[in-house]
């Protein structure tokens, strides 16, 4: 679809007044701060609202926000990652209009929806595509992630799984849903074995994998159709599909919804396998910022899917499993989405993204190395017990 602009305040400020249930209102937005993370094909956009205009009015039961996100999620942006996936522009707008909202538990939610406007570029020169106008949760998210928090995490999104597990059948029947979320970059695996042998002889990433370490990972890339039938074999149940530290905050205590867990980003919403969100948050924890020691095999890790396999027993303890059976389906399924989906963006467009970096983003980089790193020795240790 071609991309919706927002070029200055007026249209948007039209738009917004509208959602927000203050018709006529002019001078609503004060100004926009485009926010798009840099391997999103979506924009994302910070509209800033007046303060003369934060104050009550009939349709709205508090004050109006100081500022609001705006998404456009079928902006076309083409980066290094975009999954093979058509529905991925419009799966965030799905999952908040279909009535999956109202469902999540207790302690989890999405930012509050304000509005959806949609333009087919059928009359007066109007562009294509959608606007999808959202809470701002910078609040939420400026949280400074630790153990404590990422345990918490674990704990809710085993929770929200609990709840989806209970309605799998109709949930299953939702045709906008993302499946087999494990291979959305499996189409990087060609390129990814090139990559690989280049690295070898790199004089500035060569240390990054010993030469048995990039046989091995050769072979790991090999294995992602057995993995994919693998994974299928699990115990299905909804999955955020995206679930790490960068998008997830914290609503603070004093809030209304106090202690919270506020996820953002549902546009990789769907089915998958039970353990394939923690799996995501460990595999990306340390990249991401995260503090604490998340290496494959440490305490961390361990506590982590620990506190996710507890809570699912504790939320659903009529599952069918045994206690030592819930926790090896839960191990299996992050070990093989570390296989998957995680060695597949590390030494696709992770790799590719490394061996074209400048040099002047010296340290950056090397954050990044050791972030393809960590994910690949990850995916290693696995394997190698695995199959």
């Amino acid at each position: 679809m071609t991309q919706v602009l927002l070029p200055s305040t007026e249209q948007p400020g039209v738009l917004l007044a509208r959602h927000l249930g203050v018709p006529g209102r002019r001078g609503l937005v004060s100004g926009i701060t485009e926010l798009t993370p840099g391997l999103s094909g979506a924009r994302v956009f910070r509209v800033h609202l007046s303060s003369d205009n934060r104050r009550d009015t009939p349709l709205v039961d508090r004050a109006l926000p100081s500022s609001v996100i705006v998404k456009v999620p079928d902006a076309g942006n083409h980066t290094g990652i975009a999954p093979q996936d058509p529905q991925v522009a419009t799966r965030e707008v799905n999952f908040y209009e279909s009535g999956v909202v109202e469902r999540l538990p207790a302690g989890v939610r999405p930012p509050r929806l304000i509005g959806v406007d949609r333009f087919n570029g059928t009359s007066g020169g109007a562009r294509q595509g959608t606007l999808l106008w959202t809470e701002d949760v910078a609040d939420a998210l400026s949280v400074r992630w630790e153990p404590p928090l990422l345990f918490k995490a674990a704990r809710h999104v085993a929770a929200l799984q609990h709840v989806f597990r209970e309605s799998e059948p109709n949930l299953l029947a939702l045709p906008w849903l993302e499946r087999d979320g494990h291979a959305a970059h499996a189409h990087f695996v060609p390129a990814a074995h090139q990559r690989l042998d280049r690295m070898g002889a790199h004089p500035r990433w060569g240390w990054i994998f010993t030469s048995k370490e990039r046989q091995e990972l050769h072979q790991a890339l090999d294995l992602a159709a057995w993995a994919a039938k693998e994974l299928r074999r699990l115990p299905q149940t909804f999955v955020h599909g995206d679930f790490h530290i960068l998008n997830l905050g914290i609503e603070s205590l004093g809030a209304p919804h106090g202690g919270a867990l506020v996820a953002i980003d549902w546009a990789h919403a769907g089915i998958g396998p039970l353990g394939a969100d923690v799996a995501t948050l460990i595999n990306q924890y340390a990249t991401m910022g995260g503090d604490g020691d998340m290496r494959p095999g440490s305490e961390l890790e361990r506590d982590t899917l620990e506190m996710y396999c507890a809570a699912v027993a504790q939320s659903a303890p009529h599952t069918g499993f045994s206690e030592g059976g819930l926790r090896a389906t839960v191990r299996r399924a992050a070990g093989l989405w570390h296989l998957t989906w995680g060695l597949h963006l590390r030494l696709g467009p992770g790799l590719d993204w490394l061996l074209r970096r400048p040099d002047q983003d010296a340290d950056a980089a090397a954050a990044d190395a050791e972030g393809i790193r960590d994910g690949c020795v990850r995916a290693l240790a696995f394997m190698q017990g695995a199959v």
